[in-house]
């Protein structure tokens, strides 16, 4: 989707004269998000509830009970974090629910993804996750003693957490100079706040 968007992109006229021309392309990405959305959803009560009727009301119920159709019809990254945070959930649940390692991985590392995407969201997210999954090892160790591979197995999957937060670190590490230091915590240079009659002089 991004290749394409790239490479036949056309820009859209808006009225407004500092509106910005990729809100249409971040719309139409947010549509295939709520799809996401709603199969993380259906996927994550098939799993809990074992019946496909009660799979279709959890995804209903959540639809119906919150902002996300309103999100996707706008360009906020709202509805990109509820996407990750959904996918977070699903794998969580496929791991408790058949105990395999990689789907511990995958949530750890889309974890990682939603602390490069809303940090003050993915580092309580990434947090919780942790204390989770480690009270599952520790309550599988009560049950048999653990092994060295099971032990390697389980210290790899919280790897996951660290490349998915990758892009997290080059993206302040480009803009800020220091990987750990957000772009919207780093010192900005004084800006004239302008209204919008002398934005639209000035352009004039």
């Amino acid at each position: 989707l991004f290749c394409i968007n790239v490479i036949l992109y056309r820009q859209f006229p808006f009225s407004a004269p500092d509106a910005p021309y990729e809100v249409a392309a971040l719309v139409m990405t947010n549509h295939i998000l709520f799809a996401l959305i709603a199969a993380a959803i259906f996927e994550s009560g098939r799993l809990i509830f074992r019946d496909l009727r009660f799979a279709l009301l959890s995804v209903f119920a959540c639809i119906s009970c919150s902002s996300y159709i309103v999100w996707a019809g706008t360009a906020k990254d709202h509805i990109l974090t509820s996407a990750i945070f959904a996918l977070v959930i699903l794998f969580l649940i496929r791991y408790l629910y058949t105990d395999g390692w990689w789907n511990a991985t995958i949530a750890f590392f889309f974890a990682g993804i939603l602390i490069w995407i809303r940090p003050e969201i993915g580092i309580v997210v990434s947090g919780m996750l942790f204390l989770v999954y480690i009270a599952n090892i520790f309550q599988g160790n009560a049950r048999n003693s653990p092994t060295a591979e099971h032990i390697l197995v389980s210290v790899s999957s919280i790897a996951g957490l660290i490349v998915g937060a990758v892009p997290f670190f080059l993206n302040n590490l480009l803009l800020t100079g220091n990987f750990l230091t957000p772009v919207w915590v780093a010192p900005r240079p004084a800006i004239p706040i302008m209204n919008t009659t002398q934005q639209v002089t000035e352009i004039v």
